[in-house]
């Protein structure tokens, strides 16, 4: 199936090439679960499904179930796509282009796996606006994790999102939302940057949350470099406590919004 739930023919010619990505996501993805198991990480994940792109719920059930019981649950959806009336690089700001689709129906989907109502959302590619703020907070989201500590990204001329504003040493934070309620911003951050970021927490005493991000397609790439850096954070004799390590996507290696 391809990113819009269609069925791909055997005789398509990129049959062999999805039918490799969808045997990669189940590997890569339980030999992830088996990491976190080992590690006794599993606690502390947040698994994100990207199920209004995917269909996770409906074609990967053994997959979400086994997510569902090793870690937490949450929604991703790529509002920069087509679909949601969008580029690859912004989002509509008229939620009537994604609401139903990529967040109700897709949470609603995802609800079915667990035993509350899903409250945590990251959007695709870091891309956001206030409108998906106001949103999430009307549909009972109280958390998110789209934001990305000190970075940015500006690709073939078009610049996806500046997080550069957000310092190393910021704690969590809250978002307003028209509704008067608010969501809780937990951004991520990149494994080059938590040493310093653990250096600036403890200049201005601040409470130092690390959340770290891998898809099941980097676990050669990332799995190292987590290793070194709890050992290093363990080496500084600070009191460790895993609340949210990391946090993975259940998602598969093709562009969304083609």
């Amino acid at each position: 199936f391809n990113c819009h739930g269609q069925k791909i023919s055997k005789n398509h010619k990129d049959y062999e090439k999805n039918q490799n990505y969808k045997n990669e996501f189940i590997e890569l993805t339980n030999k992830l679960i088996d990491y976190f198991n080992t590690n006794n990480y599993n606690k502390s994940v947040t698994w994100y499904v990207n199920e209004a792109d995917y269909h996770i719920s409906s074609y990967y059930k053994s997959i979400l179930q086994k997510c569902s019981r090793y870690g937490e649950i949450g929604l991703h959806t790529h509002l920069n796509s087509k679909k949601f009336n969008a580029e690859h690089y912004n989002m509509s700001k008229d939620r009537k282009d994604w609401e139903r689709l990529g967040i109700k129906d897709a949470n609603s989907s995802i609800n079915e796996f667990i035993d509350y109502n899903n409250f945590i959302y990251k959007a695709g590619n870091h891309i956001r606006c206030n409108e998906l703020y106001d949103c999430l907070s009307d549909n009972n989201f109280s958390i998110d994790t789209t934001m990305d500590i000190n970075n940015k990204n500006f690709e073939n001329g078009y610049l996806f999102y500046d997080d550069t504003n957000i310092l190393l040493g910021t704690e969590p934070f809250f978002i307003k939302c028209d509704n008067g309620n608010v969501i809780l911003e937990i951004p991520e951050i990149r494994v080059s940057k938590v040493m310093q970021h653990i250096k600036e927490c403890e200049i201005s005493d601040k409470l130092c949350f690390i959340k770290l991000q891998i898809h099941h397609w980097q676990y050669d790439e990332l799995i190292p470099q987590f290793d070194s850096l709890i050992e290093r954070i363990r080496n500084l004799n600070y009191e460790l406590e895993f609340i949210a390590v990391s946090y993975t996507h259940l998602t598969l290696p093709t562009t969304p919004y083609v």
